[in-house]
């Protein structure tokens, strides 16, 4: 079905990822409620890619950050949220010499059916990171696609962060830490 499509790794699910998480089922409910009765109409979807681990656990080992959840976790309170579908998918060697427009053209148009793409700030994709808004707005355009960037959550005069996040835990701060994700810190 056609997807309001939610993208990135979404570690600890924390308020950030709620408003792209809300957003996408705000976008699927009015396209749904925009062909009732249209035969052969099919119900959009609030959907999400993630990746099963961080893509730097591959590309720089070194770099990569802690986790905050597990996948299993991550995927809990994707459907607590109301996403209808997620495609957690492992990303491996073909997927990081994947091109950003095949990226797009195949996994986000093709296998998920995007009609609108979901992102937050400093949103990359691709072989390189080399897909970007500008990208999704071009090539989108001609596959069927809408970039939709969503701003960051602010909590105290600060985007909220997973770096902002695990700052907080790493400093013994868990008050703050919970006002971040919306909810407790769990191990």
């Amino acid at each position: 079905p056609p997807t309001a499509l939610a993208i990135g790794v979404f570690d600890g699910a924390h308020l950030g990822h709620m408003r792209l998480f809300e957003r996408a089922r705000q976008i699927a409910a009015e396209n749904a409620a925009r062909e009732p009765g249209v035969p052969g109409a099919v119900p959009w979807r609030a959907a999400v890619f993630t990746f099963q681990a961080h893509p730097l656990t591959l590309l720089r080992p070194a770099q990569a950050p802690s986790v905050l959840s597990t996948l299993e976790r991550r995927l809990d309170w994707m459907e607590e949220a109301g996403l209808d579908l997620a495609a957690a998918v492992p990303f491996d060697a073909a997927l990081a010499e994947m091109e950003a427009l095949e990226f797009l053209r195949e996994i986000v148009a093709g296998a998920l059916g995007a009609r609108r793409l979901l992102f937050g700030p400093d949103f990359r994709f691709g072989r390189g990171g080399a897909g970007d808004e500008r990208l999704v707005r071009e090539a989108g355009a001609a596959l069927g696609i809408e970039a939709v960037p969503v701003a960051p959550a602010y909590l105290g005069g600060e985007p909220v962060s997973r770096s902002r996040i695990r700052r907080a835990i790493r400093e013994g701060r868990l008050e703050e830490a919970e006002a971040l994700l919306g909810r407790p810190y769990e191990i």
